[in-house]
């Protein structure tokens, strides 16, 4: 699916730094499990939704690669009923995963919505989130830049009066459940759809500077963003005792831990990043990673073991031991058929750590030839 530069899922950062699209020109955000996964629940509630079928008469089915159990059936199913209940309350047909865009302001301005239900002079926006880190409805920017998009795309400026946007978050939990909903006026949507002008428009001056907060967690650019990494040092690096701090300063480094840890994750990897390509970390050389190896199949390792005259109890402790340690009880033909390693990999170690350097070139390795 193609994702605009600056779109609503990304809404939160360029909204609030408007550095974001100079920062990030060129790096990809890429994808991670979760994201896959909320893709796949995306595809299970929309294949319902157009084919009349219930979640649970999908089980076992495969969507983006994954299989549809229990969990992802229960969490869906929440969301198709929300949508089949609306709809049969105003006899209306939804539209679902509708590309919009924000016309007025640019073409590349656009977003895929979940689901939009148009009922005379309102318009509902709902959306499915599936992880677990808790998304509120109020003040939501993504929510925002999908109705106003789809005010713009479907002309509807002057025959709508109200936009009721849902997030719908079965997994996470929030105290108001897992179906919230704000309502705006037409007025206030006219007032973000000028915000999002404004920062879409901040976003193409080259001098805008980066603004560092909260909304940097999930940034592709920060690790090796000078504002992030500043203030991550600022809000840590305290000038007293932290148990000498007042509840304010507390509530100001706790608000950010999030994006601080995230910050200085992304920043370890760009520094191994810098190393593999030659660069120098001071005080530290590129070594080689210690690699584990990993039970591809625990269930039917388990089997076999079993089966092979092996207790149960021999092979947990009380998860899955380690392949060095389950080679004193079960033949390494069964052990080296069910554990994988990962390929070779280096990492990044102070001076002191007793394994070699890896060297990145043949620079300074071999004499020169005379």
């Amino acid at each position: 699916m193609e994702h605009a530069k600056l779109g609503a899922s990304n809404s939160k950062i360029w909204m609030n730094c408007h550095a974001y699209a100079r920062m990030t020109d060129g790096v990809s955000s890429g994808t991670n499990p979760a994201a896959e996964l909320g893709t796949a629940a995306h595809e299970l509630g929309e294949f319902c939704l157009r084919f009349g079928l219930n979640t649970y008469d999908c089980l076992g089915m495969s969507f983006n690669d994954h299989t549809v159990d229990q969990v992802m059936a229960d969490a869906v199913q929440i969301y198709v009923g929300h949508i089949r209940e609306l709809c049969a309350k105003y006899s209306v047909s939804p539209l679902l995963e509708q590309r919009v865009c924000i016309v007025s302001i640019g073409s590349g301005v656009f977003g895929t919505s979940d689901c939009i239900v148009i009922v005379g002079d309102w318009v509902f926006v709902i959306d499915y989130k599936n992880g677990y880190e808790v998304v509120e409805v109020e003040g939501n920017t993504q929510a925002a830049f999908y109705a106003v998009a789809v005010l713009d795309t479907l002309n509807l400026w002057q025959t709508v009066k109200y936009v009721s946007s849902t997030i719908i978050q079965p997994r996470a939990n929030h105290k108001d459940g897992p179906i919230r909903t704000s309502v705006q006026t037409i007025e206030q949507m006219r007032d973000w759809h000028a915000r999002i002008a404004y920062a879409i428009n901040a976003n193409h001056n080259p001098n805008s500077q980066a603004t560092a907060g909260e909304h940097c967690k999930y940034c592709p650019s920060r690790g090796f963003c000078r504002a992030r990494m500043q203030r991550t040092v600022d809000l840590a690096n305290f000038d007293k005792p932290v148990d000498k701090l007042t509840a304010e300063e507390v509530s100001a480094v706790y608000q950010e831990i999030s994006a601080m840890k995230k910050n200085l994750e992304a920043l370890e990897s760009h520094a191994l990043d810098v190393a593999r390509a030659g660069g120098k970390i001071e005080g530290c050389k590129l070594v080689k990673a210690i690699t584990r190896a990993k039970c591809e199949d625990q269930e039917s390792f388990i089997a076999e073991a079993v089966q092979a005259g092996v207790a149960k109890a021999e092979l947990l402790e009380p998860k899955l031991k380690s392949m060095t340690a389950l080679k004193k009880v079960v033949s390494k033909d069964i052990v080296n058929k069910h554990f994988k390693k990962p390929p070779a990999s280096t990492t990044l170690a102070p001076f002191n750590d007793n394994r070699a350097a890896v060297s990145t070139s043949a620079a300074g390795v071999f004499d020169s030839i005379k």
